[in-house]
């Protein structure tokens, strides 16, 4: 992190304009920044993410310096963004003013409600798979299952928790800011019973109204069965990281994965 711009209020350059587009995207969009109004871009001069945006100018999520071929261009593109439950908002900083300039709002499709992170998990049980996901809603989480090509479809009402800034260990871990403890929203488990051995399920999760994609995953072999068995496939953490407003370079681990899923695909 870079050093703390100065905090107060935002001094504003009414002869500046900071523009985000598109101003309502989708989980994993970029969005290009672009500016008018200035002569020339100071030396120094960097863009700051808020989410939400009525943080503090010191609590900013993550920032991006303004490059040569971005002082050219009078835009720059960040992202892919994620869906973090807030709305957010970018400001531009110079080295010497301060905020010289604050964008639109930016936010998402699915707003806060969105069901995100959906997983699978097997139990002890092979009629059983678990559904888990992770949203802001406090009251209804439920799972929509059914065989493949079938119409009919089952419900599992689901199990939700979350936890608060002051259930962890200790700071900066119980500092409730933007890069220490943000709400994790609401955790929700489902199980899904009654599953038929080896076959295709199709499934979605959400509230009722917000509702995930319809995705599909195949059922454990029976246990009737001695000589099933379950092929997996294990990988490491691959040590890469990158930071929220960057590009992801087309030579990180994530095309790894795609090949990698490509192999099974095949097999």
């Amino acid at each position: 992190r870079r050093e703390k711009p100065r905090d107060g209020p935002l001094p504003r350059n009414t002869e500046a304009s900071l523009r985000a587009t598109p101003a309502t995207i989708s989980q994993g969009d970029t969005v290009v920044l672009s500016w008018n109004g200035f002569d020339a871009i100071p030396l120094h001069s960097w863009i700051g993410a808020y989410c939400p945006p009525t943080a503090d100018l010191i609590d900013y999520l993550d920032f991006i310096w303004i490059t040569e071929e971005a002082t050219r261009t009078g835009k720059v593109q960040v992202g892919p963004l994620v869906n973090m439950r807030c709305v957010y908002e970018f400001r531009l900083f110079s080295e010497n003013e301060g905020v010289v300039a604050v964008s639109n709002l930016v936010q998402f499709v699915g707003g806060p409600k969105e069901p995100m992170q959906g997983r699978l998990s097997l139990t002890h049980n092979t009629d059983e798979m678990r559904v888990m996901w992770v949203s802001d809603n406090k009251t209804v989480a439920v799972v929509q299952y059914g065989l493949f090509g079938d119409s009919a479809v089952s419900t599992a009402i689901a199990k939700s928790h979350t936890y608060q800034a002051n259930d962890m260990c200790g700071p900066p871990s119980t500092t409730i800011s933007q890069i220490y403890f943000r709400d994790p929203g609401h955790m929700h488990d489902a199980l899904l019973t009654g599953l038929k051995p080896r076959e295709k399920y199709r499934y979605r999760f959400g509230d009722g109204e917000n509702w995930s994609d319809w995705f599909w995953f195949r059922s454990a072999r029976s246990a009737a069965n001695p000589d099933s068995q379950v092929n997996m496939f294990a990988f490491g953490d691959l040590g890469e990281w990158r930071t929220m407003m960057a590009p992801i370079p087309a030579d990180r681990p994530y095309t790894t994965m795609q090949r990698i899923e490509q192999d099974l695909a095949e097999e």
